[in-house]
């Protein structure tokens, strides 16, 4: 951290011959920050805002300060000053998958949509490079990112850029527990928005990609996808039921019952609209 502090990068207004941080700031700088992310995580807010805005002061170019004090003041629910923060983090650190999560997150609760929607399209381009790259560690980190920023345009009734969130995901390679485990959250949530939406043909196919490696339970609800899909509702609302069952039995997997009750209300209503950014 103190290296980080000491970069090039983190130059500071003139402030002497070398106009560089004073490497005698960088304890001060060190300890606030810590001050305001304990205080932060203890719910402290007025008191993390305040460690964080000196450390700032003593860093204005670290990223991670930007970041922090964005969370302190968002969590009070100064907004715009919290977006403040964000985009000077994305400014400083343009591949910080964070930081273009929090800045979009910021951007989406304000209802600046469509300048969501763009910040978000740059964290899909990032996992994208992550693949191209193969970095094991850095592109769990970029996907553990793309998925939260998914799931905040679901929440936040976005469901066309969820799901371009959610897509590349569910194309990462499974080499490890924890990329195993992102590809298996996109996949379920890109599936129940693509039933939601009856989007039933690109359901049927992710189905038909994926579904090999799920459990029983979850594999009746692909079925019930699949038969949905082929216009056979009869047969659908079985797999559901199933599904239902299953899961009851097996606890590790018992959210598929939820996922299945989702799927027989879908069937029974109509189309589900949502707004579309253009």
């Amino acid at each position: 951290m103190i290296n980080e502090l000491l970069h090039p990068s983190n130059v500071l207004a003139p402030r002497g011959p070398a106009g560089c941080l004073d490497r005698s700031r960088v304890p001060l700088a060190h300890l606030y920050y810590y001050r305001g992310f304990l205080s932060l995580k203890t719910c402290r807010y007025e008191t993390a805002i305040r460690a964080l805005r000196r450390a700032v002061a003593l860093a204005p170019r670290w990223p991670r300060l930007r970041l922090a004090l964005g969370d302190a003041l968002a969590s009070q629910g100064q907004w715009q000053a919290a977006i403040a923060q964000y985009e000077w983090a994305v400014l400083l650190a343009p591949h910080r998958p964070d930081a273009l999560a929090a800045l979009g997150r910021g951007l989406l609760v304000t209802g600046r949509t469509a300048e969501a929607v763009r910040v978000f399209r740059r964290l899909q381009a990032l996992v994208g490079e992550a693949v191209r790259h193969g970095a094991g560690n850095h592109m769990a980190s970029v996907a553990c990112w793309a998925l939260q920023a998914g799931d905040a345009c679901r929440e936040a009734g976005q469901w066309d850029a969820a799901a371009d969130l959610y897509r590349p995901l569910t194309r990462l390679p499974t080499e490890t527990p924890l990329l195993t485990a992102i590809v298996r959250e996109a996949v379920n949530e890109l599936s129940d928005l693509l039933a939601r939406q009856g989007q039933w043909e690109e359901l049927a196919a992710l189905v038909e990609r994926t579904a090999a490696d799920d459990p029983p339970a979850l594999r009746a609800v692909r079925r019930g996808d699949l038969w949905r899909a082929l216009g056979q509702p009869g047969r659908a609302r079985a797999e559901y039921t199933l599904a239902i069952g299953l899961a009851q039995t097996d606890p590790p997997t018992g959210w598929v019952a939820e996922l299945a009750r989702r799927r027989q209300e879908a069937l029974t209503q109509p189309k589900e609209g949502e707004g579309k950014v253009q």
